[in-house]
C-alpha cells in the first residue's frame, strides 16, 4: 500500500507542476501577443515568427493542463441525467469513463509519441522560424501520458470507493 501512496504522491506533483507550467506557458504566451500587437501598430515592427511560437505555445498550454484538470475535477461535465443517480451508481458511470480515458489518453500518448520520432527523422521544422517540432509533440504525448495515469488514479479512486461502500452492505 506504501508503493501505492507514494506513486501517487510523485504523479500528483508532476500533474500539479505540469499544470503550473501550462499556466506559467500561457502569460508568456499573452505577453507575446501583446508585445506584438503594440509593437505591430505602434511602431510598424512585429515580432518575427510571433504566430509559430504562439502556435506552439498553445499546444503546450492546451495539453500540459489536461491532467491537472483532471486531478482537480475542473474539466467541463454535462451530467443532467447522471446527476439524478444515486452516489454508487455515479462512480459506476464514473469508472466507465475513466477506463475510456485510460484507453484513449494512452493511445494518444503511444501514438503521438511515435509521431514525435517520426517527425525528428524527417526533419520537420517550423516555416519562419525553423524551430523543429519534435519537442512539442513529445510534450503533447507526455501531457497524455500524465492523463493516463492521472485516470488511472481516478480509476482506483472511484472503485475504491465502489468497494468501500460494496462492504458495508
Amino acid at each position: 500500500m506504501r508503493l501505492g501512496h507514494s506513486v501517487e504522491k510523485i504523479v500528483t506533483r508532476i500533474v500539479t507542476a505540469a499544470g503550473m507550467g501550462s499556466i506559467v506557458l500561457l502569460g508568456i504566451m499573452m505577453m507575446l501577443t501583446v508585445t506584438d500587437v503594440f509593437l505591430r501598430y505602434v511602431l510598424n515592427q512585429p515580432i518575427k515568427g510571433s504566430m509559430e511560437l504562439t502556435e506552439y505555445l498553445m499546444v503546450c498550454v492546451g495539453t500540459l493542463g489536461l491532467a491537472w484538470c483532471a486531478l482537480q475535477g475542473a474539466h467541463i461535465k454535462v451530467d443532467l441525467i447522471v446527476s439524478r443517480f444515486p452516489q454508487r451508481a455515479q462512480k459506476y458511470v464514473d469508472s466507465f469513463n475513466y477506463l475510456l480515458l485510460i484507453a484513449v489518453s494512452g493511445l494518444i500518448a503511444w501514438q503521438t509519441f511515435m509521431r514525435a520520432g517520426t517527425i525528428r527523422q524527417l526533419g520537420v521544422d517550423s516555416a519562419m522560424l525553423e524551430i523543429p517540432q519534435y519537442p512539442f509533440v513529445l510534450v503533447v504525448s507526455f501531457s497524455y501520458l500524465l492523463l493516463f495515469l492521472t485516470s488511472i488514479m481516478l480509476m482506483i479512486y472511484a472503485v475504491s470507493y465502489l468497494i468501500s461502500k460494496g462492504a458495508k452492505k
